[in-house]
């Protein structure tokens, strides 16, 4: 053991760990406070219809990536000398997918009820989106296992952001320029993510920002045909958790939602615990199941406990300090909040367990069923939500999504006969997860 935890390898990929964990915490901390302030500043109103803008665009950010992330990255790690070929291709594509999303999101824009302002605050952060494009450099930084870099990109953007965020609110500035931030910070990630770049490689900083030269038509039919399928399972997952805050809006407005965001917002801050639960305990998951399906079993529904331990306890945390947090962070004018996040935040049990999920119907090349009970669970979502929004107000929504949730991530499996052995080990793991013993064994 001591071997092994002093190995060049396992240091490496330790490291690595704690620069992507590192930044995800900043955010978090940082997240919250300034979101807090920027909330304040705004208003229920005002931050609900930027919560709708943000809400409205990230239905369709899929087509940002075009699912080619993961893909490319593996590309990388297997054929290193055709970097620049996928690098330039995977440059050209995601630029076109950003302007086919600025396309789809105006054309969707007309099927609301948003009014000509309302769109400009869309219009303006979907329009930040084109510069996503030089994220493609960060595939590098993953292949080579530097996930130093991607974090100092990351939290010096972010701390640009933030400090852009502050300035606007002592300068007392109209909503359209908190909108602008999005831009900002993906201005800042181009200049970081093409200097580190640089850095690396030894090539020269201007030359990095004409990655379209080394576009590869063949390249590009390989990229599409591997992402397509991670490219509608991503529109159908952003659907599926925006799509309530778009029907608030449209329902009862942008006051109310201003409300709803703020409980969806600090429960989905702590997703990157669940990525990195699963992240780091995957690789031991797939290497079990070459030994035994036994073991295989054992490690995965240990997995799902460690996710459903960690969330119920952050959702037993939270359901006692919500009322604390959001008056002494967004102050009284967001106390209709409280009872949102209260119900909100156990649906986190849920996201966190189809974390670990996900990654077994991709290990039993079962995506597509995965996919089918994603798109059951947004139709039972907005078949509850419209059913009792009226009736209910806010907080049927909130027992919508917990609902859709559960039965997308955990009931669901008992639809088809090969994911019953899933909703099984799910079932051992929830019974377990306060067995002490079981995780030991």
């Amino acid at each position: 053991m001591k071997s092994f935890l002093k190995s060049p390898g396992f240091q490496k990929y330790f490291r690595n760990t704690i620069w992507f964990v590192l930044e995800k915490v900043v955010r978090l901390v940082l997240g919250v406070f300034i979101g807090a302030w920027v909330a304040r500043y705004l208003g229920p109103e005002e931050y609900g219809i930027l919560g709708f803008a943000i809400s409205f665009v990230s239905i369709f950010s899929a087509f940002t990536t075009l699912g080619i992330d993961w893909v490319a990255v593996r590309n990388l790690i297997v054929a290193p000398s055709q970097k620049n070929e996928i690098m330039g291709t995977s440059f050209v594509l995601r630029f076109f997918g950003t302007v086919f999303l600025l396309l789809l999101v105006w054309g969707a824009l007309y099927l609301t009820s948003a009014t000509k302002f309302e769109k400009s605050i869309v219009m303006v952060i979907a329009f930040g989106q084109v510069f996503t494009s030089y994220s493609v450099i960060d595939y590098y930084f993953r292949a080579e296992v530097k996930a130093k870099r991607y974090t100092e990109v990351n939290l010096s953007s972010f701390i640009v952001a933030s400090v852009a965020n502050i300035a606007f609110i002592l300068l007392r500035l109209p909503l359209i320029w908190f909108a602008v931030v999005v831009t900002i910070e993906n201005i800042v990630k181009i200049y970081f993510f093409v200097f580190f770049y640089s850095k690396e490689t030894g090539t020269r900083f201007w030359q990095n920002f004409f990655l379209y030269r080394f576009f590869s038509f063949d390249t590009a039919i390989s990229l599409l045909k591997d992402s397509w399928p991670i490219l509608i399972s991503g529109l159908i997952t952003a659907f599926y958790m925006k799509i309530d805050q778009v029907l608030v809006k449209e329902i009862l407005g942008n006051q109310a939602l201003g409300y709803y965001s703020i409980a969806v917002r600090i429960s989905e801050a702590w997703f990157f615990l669940s990525i990195s639960i699963t992240e780091s305990l995957y690789p031991a998951i797939l290497n079990a199941k070459k030994l035994s399906v036994d073991l295989y079993h054992s490690r995965l529904q240990k997995m799902y406990q460690i996710l459903i331990l960690i969330a119920v306890l952050i959702a037993i945390f939270m359901s006692f300090a919500a009322k604390p947090i959001i008056i002494g962070l967004y102050g009284d004018m967001y106390a209709e909040t409280v009872g949102i996040l209260i119900i909100y935040i156990w649906s986190n049990v849920f996201m966190f367990l189809d974390g670990g999920s996900w990654k077994w119907h991709v290990t039993e090349n079962l995506q597509r069923i995965a996919i089918f009970r994603l798109l059951l669970g947004v139709i039972l979502n907005l078949f509850l939500s419209i059913l009792f929004i009226k009736l209910y107000g806010l907080m049927s929504v909130a027992y919508a999504t917990l609902i859709s949730y559960a039965f997308a991530t955990y009931f669901g499996n008992l639809l088809v006969k090969k994911t019953r052995q899933n909703f099984k080990l799910q079932s051992l793991a929830i019974i377990n997860v306060f067995n002490i013993k079981s995780y030991l064994q």
